[in-house]
């Protein structure tokens, strides 16, 4: 794996293909890293990707203040703007803005999470969810996000959505969901 990558201030476009990478199942993201351990995107770009930041199994690391739009691949519906595939220890997600993926925005997903958390983020105008993390984990969540569609997640705490927070039996304390607002 990769220990100790830290990227500031980069911008990834245009990397899209119908063939999956070497080794993977997923299509070319702007930056994609595979066991990442202390490692950090920040202040970075990605759009018109097939996906926008891949990190496969992370712990320790984090992607934060960054952009991300219109990243997705017919050929790969879990990717889209951001995806962390688990399991995943101690990652986060923060300050991101995320938007216009025909799949997802920010998500984490299969596996197992622990203390990974999706914080202070925008996502809207993403197809299949805005934020997500699948599966449920009682240690990892979200905290003070907006998402114009879904959060689907078992802890979303102080944020701003439409649906999704009963989707794997959680109840969102302290938020808005836009849906039971009458």
């Amino acid at each position: 794996g990769v220990k100790n990558l830290h990227c500031d201030g980069l911008i990834f476009s245009g990397y899209n293909s119908a063939t999956p990478m070497a080794r993977s199942r997923s299509t070319f993201s702007g930056i994609y890293l595979e066991h990442p351990v202390n490692c950090t995107i920040r202040n970075s770009i990605a759009c018109l990707n097939g996906g926008g930041f891949t990190l496969v199994q992370p712990v320790d690391s984090s992607i934060e203040d960054c952009l991300m739009f219109r990243n997705n691949n017919e050929f790969n519906g879990e990717g889209g703007n951001l995806v962390c595939y688990g399991p995943a220890v101690r990652t986060s997600q923060r300050r991101l803005i995320s938007f216009g993926s025909t799949t997802s925005g920010l998500r984490f997903y299969g596996g197992t999470f622990e203390q990974s958390w999706i914080e202070d983020c925008v996502s809207f105008d993403n197809r299949y969810g805005d934020i997500w993390i699948k599966y449920p984990s009682d240690s990892s969540g979200v905290r003070r996000c907006f998402a114009s569609n879904s959060i689907h997640s078992r802890i979303i705490k102080n944020s701003i959505f439409t649906d999704g927070d009963s989707y794997y039996g959680g109840k969102a304390e302290n938020s808005i969901c836009r849906s039971r607002e009458g």
